[in-house]
């Protein structure tokens, strides 16, 4: 199966560890944590038992390098994710796993705005819109009759594993759990604030040699957090992603943090619709091979830069 190129441009940032400890709506409660990589793996390959459907709040802040500025953009909203699993045999129309995130807040270099910029995947299809601008872009990013996972880590637009097969982790990446607090900027943080950082576990993840991960990363750390979600009936605490963190080869890095998590919870369907509103202008990019597919650079706080 082809893997689709990350979608979200590789920044420069630091953890936010104010937002981690705003009013998160989840309970902690002691377990034997995860000791090895080996282990969180483990768990982060059954972290999706029960799950027919997850959602959090997202904050992705990217900051470019001087070479291209050095601008920090900074974007909230909401992420969903439909697990509904597609069966092999399944017509291919069926939906499968869906990804969606709308963000609704702009800042960049400390002034802020709302701004609208929605992302949807199905399976095959990545739909950027753009309401303000009446405006959507198409790209087919999956070979017709395939489909990919938009949590896998290199298939979809956010690094942020759930349920991803231990194996498949450990055929592309050599994986290493560091201590919490690396890479953590916890200068001016309260003692409430660092201890939920501890409580947390990170793995360092660097691609093999020769994979397509390395011509993408030069690492990926995530931050996993003992969650009780927010859920639709009964679900067992497990090991959830709380912050991604993606480091490019030319040094720049991007970073995801995840709050308020939900599981199970309904989702309406306008929110993977990816039909083209009436009176929208849409560019329809069909499937090309990887060899001639540039690499996406959104979201970007200009309209156009979505364009190939």
């Amino acid at each position: 199966m082809r893997r689709i190129a990350p979608l979200l441009a590789p920044a420069l940032l630091t953890v936010a560890t104010t937002a981690l400890a705003q009013d998160d709506a989840v309970a902690y409660r002691p377990a034997s944590p995860p000791t090895t990589a080996d282990e969180l793996l483990t768990a982060i390959e059954t972290a999706d038992a029960d799950m027919r459907s997850f959602s959090a709040k997202i904050e992705y802040t990217r900051t470019t390098t001087a070479i291209e500025g050095a601008s920090k953009h900074v974007r909230r909203g909401q992420l969903w994710f439909s697990a509904d699993e597609a069966d092999a045999n399944a017509p291919d129309d069926d939906p499968g796993r869906r990804f969606a995130v709308t963000f609704t807040e702009l800042i960049v270099d400390e002034q802020r705005r709302e701004e609208t910029q929605a992302f949807i995947f199905d399976g095959q299809w990545l739909v950027e819109k753009l309401p303000d601008e009446k405006f959507m872009i198409k790209r087919r990013v999956v070979a017709p009759g395939e489909r990919a996972d938009p949590l896998r880590i290199g298939e979809g637009p956010f690094p942020i594993p759930i349920g991803q097969e231990k194996q498949a982790i450990l055929e592309r990446f050599d994986a290493k759990l560091r201590d919490p607090l690396e890479g953590v900027d916890i200068e001016g943080k309260n003692e409430a604030s660092i201890e939920r950082w501890k409580a947390m576990r990170h793995i360092r993840l660097v691609p093999k040699p020769g994979t397509e991960e390395a011509r993408n990363f030069e690492s990926v750390r995530l931050w996993y957090d003992l969650i009780d979600p927010d859920a639709d009936g009964p679900i067992e605490a497990r090991w959830l992603p709380r912050v991604a963190r993606t480091t490019s080869p030319d040094g720049s890095t991007a970073q995801v943090i995840l709050i308020g998590h939900r599981m199970n919870a309904t989702i309406e369907s306008a929110t993977f619709d990816t039909t083209t509103p009436r009176g929208w202008h849409v560019e329809i990019n069909e499937f090309r091979s990887s060899t001639d597919t540039p690499r996406a650079t959104v979201p970007s706080d200009r309209p156009d830069a979505a364009n190939p």
